[in-house]
Formats: structure tokens, C-alpha cells, sequence
């Protein structure tokens, strides 16, 4: 057998899997939890010093990229968590650019919280992990 059909049938059998099993196959090789994943960023007002926290997800392909101040009251894991400086309007604006073309295969609410990272911690609202078509 040649490299390349050995490839193109490993990819397909993955593919075929991955439908078959909605996903479970999908977790495991790529070593994901099967939970949802959100952003949640912390904000604090510079003249008051209120805070406030809003909630960035994306939920299915019917309801696309939510935005809810508050957030989850139970959290099972926190992947990472890290320190920005940018303000509300910044942070609006890379959710703005996110992409809301849901898959749960390869585009999911994982990718989605990756991109949206990506834009926060490099102070580019065009950033993209996964790209905007996935």
C-alpha cells in the first residue's frame, strides 16, 4: 500500500468514526474533555472600581455566539487563566469578529474559546487559532 491511500483511508475511517460516534472519537485523539467550554472575562470599572464579569460562548448552530453578564455558577475545570489590560470596547470587538459557523466536529465551543483567547491575548481582534471557516 502507497503512503498517500494509507493516509487518505486512516482519514477517512477517522471521519467515519468520528460521525459514528458523535464525537467520542473526536475527543479522544485530539485528548479533549467532551465538556462545554466558555470565556469568561472579569472586568473592573478604572474610575469606580466596580466589577462585573460577562460570559463569551458559542452554543450550537441554531443559537451562535452568546454574550450574558454573570456566568456559569458551576464550573467543573478552568483550562487556564491569565491577565489582560484591554477595555470593554476591545473586548466587544473581537466578539463582534468571531466566527458563528458552529460544527460540533472541528468547530465546536472548544475552537471557538481558543480563537477568542488568541484575540484577547494578542491585542489583535483579526486573530485566529482555528480561522474563521474553521
Amino acid at each position: 500500500m502507497e503512503n498517500g491511500v494509507g493516509s487518505a483511508m486512516l482519514t477517512q475511517c477517522r471521519v467515519l468514526l468520528g460521525i459514528l460516534t458523535l464525537g467520542i472519537t473526536e475527543a479522544a485523539i485530539h485528548k479533549k474533555d467532551l465538556n462545554h467550554e466558555c470565556v469568561v472575562v472579569y472586568f473592573q470599572c478604572k474610575k469606580c472600581g466596580h466589577k462585573f464579569s460577562i460570559q463569551y460562548e458559542i452554543i450550537n448552530e441554531s443559537k451562535g455566539k452568546a454574550m450574558e453578564y454573570g456566568h456559569y455558577q458551576i464550573c467543573l475545570s478552568t483550562r487556564r487563566r491569565g491577565s489582560i489590560d484591554h477595555s470593554f470596547a476591545f473586548v466587544q470587538q473581537c466578539f463582534d469578529k468571531m466566527w458563528q459557523n458552529y460544527r460540533i466536529l472541528g468547530h465546536n465551543c472548544y475552537h471557538w474559546a481558543r480563537d477568542f483567547c488568541s484575540k484577547l491575548d494578542t491585542g489583535n481582534p483579526n486573530a485566529f487559532v482555528y480561522g474563521y471557516y474553521g
